[in-house]
């Protein structure tokens, strides 16, 4: 057996055991959360409430207001928001800790954290890698996400059957095209590598003179080795596995 599909069947087995004791031990759903490309594993713990009723929820016009142009635009004005009402016993769950709501808002200049898991960002991205997204991920991800945003498009305009049955499909699809849009000329503005390049040398340098880091060092050419590989097989990963074919 290869040694990859080996370590992430131990890891699957040791994450599925620490959620198990912990779930035993304190009642509540526990899910292990990988952070920083599995260089750290946080262990998430959530009371679930099964009574949950839905208190306000606006109309879809007005939740959706200014429709596929608006949306990604700031500032936008909408009321994209539902209000739900967690249960127990038959009353109002009465919880300790949970984020306040404030009327008047955030100030000017005020830190602001969202709530939840983090999304993931490319921070940790190498230049070589980078350079993928750039030449390879990006422009076939957008070019297959305008493509089946025209097929839903012209199959949602023949009918009203057929537009409410691709509704969801394709509003996922356009909220999925714009992020890409605005990622593919950002990869490709001169500065932005820049940025990336100067300091990824620079820690390259000083990692060379110090023998204990040199696996880290080799690391970089370990990841631009591979990233070459994934850019030859990237056409063909695309269409039987990314769904690219359909």
């Amino acid at each position: 057996m290869p040694i990859r599909p080996r370590l992430s069947a131990a890891r699957r087995k040791a994450i599925a055991g620490i959620e198990k004791e912990s779930l035993d031990r304190t009642g509540l759903r526990s899910d292990v959360v990988t952070l920083w490309q599995g260089g750290a594993y946080h262990l998430y713990r959530f009371k679930r409430y099964t009574d949950v009723r839905l208190v306000f929820a606006p109309e879809q016009q007005i939740a959706f207001y200014g429709g596929d142009p608006d949306n990604f635009e700031f500032p936008r004005h909408d009321l994209d928001i539902c209000l739900f009402r967690a249960y127990e016993n038959g009353q109002p769950a009465k919880v300790k800790h949970f984020l306040r709501f404030s009327p008047a808002g955030a100030r000017d200049g005020e830190l602001v954290f969202v709530s939840g898991h983090p999304a993931r960002t490319s921070r940790l991205l190498t230049v070589a890698e980078l350079e993928y997204l750039r030449d390879h991920a990006l422009p076939s991800r957008l070019s297959s996400l305008k493509r089946l945003e025209v097929l839903l498009g012209n199959w949602s305009a023949r009918s009203e059957e057929n537009a409410r049955r691709a509704k969801d499909e394709f509003f996922g699809v356009q909220n999925s095209r714009k992020p890409s849009t605005g990622g593919s000329p950002a990869c490709s503005i001169r500065s932005c590598f820049t940025a990336k390049v100067r300091p990824e040398a620079d820690l390259k340098a000083k990692l060379a003179g110090q023998p204990e880091f040199a696996d880290a060092l080799a690391a970089y050419d370990k990841i631009a080795a591979a990233t070459r590989i994934l850019a030859v097989q990237a056409t063909r990963s695309g269409l039987l596995e990314g769904g690219q074919a359909l």
